[in-house]
């Protein structure tokens, strides 16, 4: 059932007109492998000697819309991509939905929990093989992207990237505060943004500002995606003409992104 407009906690998350939730497509045949590191699967795409990028995934879970299929994508692209099953199987569909319910699970999935699991695909990529220096950086949609600015604040990731961001989240669900989140951000940062997306990650919000007046703000990217609504990388209509042309604009810009700062 659908809630309410009058009720927030959905927007928690996901704003009010986002596309809704697309089953993993039936004929796509995912590149990569399943791994398990300890008691978190991981799923794994790319060479493992390549530039690594963690690519923390949407309320949606692993499965949740094309998911896997961008994580090919910028495997093919040159990186290698992990993705870790921070629910494990599950998604907010299986507890409530976009609704008090979910987002009362999805509590439970908080930075202290979310941090233990990044350790260990780090443990990971220091025993992948890669030569001595080989970078890493974060990939986030959605809940993926307060994680990653979570993430940003560890030195060993050389940038950070986010389309369609959920930081709203810090607030209204782990009762955190955004600047606070954002200042102790380390490392260069792209936010790839929709319309209907807090207005504090678009370009010229008070979060991108602040992100602009670090050291490495000159090296960040902030961009809005006026004709979209909020998660179209992963969950947009594939017929539908302006879905097609910007999902490849934003691979497009991601990836170059990701290369800068990855490969320099």
């Amino acid at each position: 059932k659908k809630k309410k407009k009058k009720m927030s906690s959905g927007e928690a998350c996901c704003p009010a007109g986002s596309h809704p939730a697309l089953e993993l497509p039936e004929k796509y045949v995912q590149k990569g492998v399943v791994q398990t590191l300890g008691d978190l699967p991981v799923y794994c795409t790319g060479d493992p000697k390549k530039p690594a990028v963690v690519f923390f995934y949407d309320v949606h879970g692993l499965k949740g819309g094309r998911t896997l299929g961008v994580a090919d994508e910028l495997a093919a692209a040159g990186f290698y991509v992990v993705v870790p099953d921070v629910f494990r199987g599950s998604a907010i569909g299986q507890h409530g939905g976009i609704s008090p319910e979910g987002f009362a699970w999805l509590k439970q999935h908080d930075w202290p929990a979310l941090r233990a699991d990044l350790d260990k695909v780090l443990g990971h990529l220091d025993q992948r093989g890669a030569a001595e220096g080989t970078r890493t950086a974060l990939f986030g949609t959605c809940f993926g992207s307060w994680v990653g600015f979570h993430a940003s604040a560890d030195p060993r990731f050389a940038a950070c990237a986010s389309a369609h961001p959920s930081l709203t989240l810090t607030h209204r669900v782990y009762g955190e505060d955004e600047t606070q989140l954002v200042e102790q951000v380390q490392c260069p940062q792209a936010v790839f943004a929709c319309s209907n997306d807090a207005d504090n990650i678009k370009p010229g919000g008070e979060l991108v500002k602040r992100l602009q007046a670090k050291p490495f703000g000159a090296q960040c990217v902030f961009e809005e995606y006026a004709d979209q609504k909020h998660g179209f990388l992963q969950r947009g209509d594939p017929a539908d003409a302006a879905v097609q042309r910007d999902v490849p604009r934003l691979m497009t810009a991601l990836v170059t992104f990701l290369k800068q700062h990855l490969e320099a």
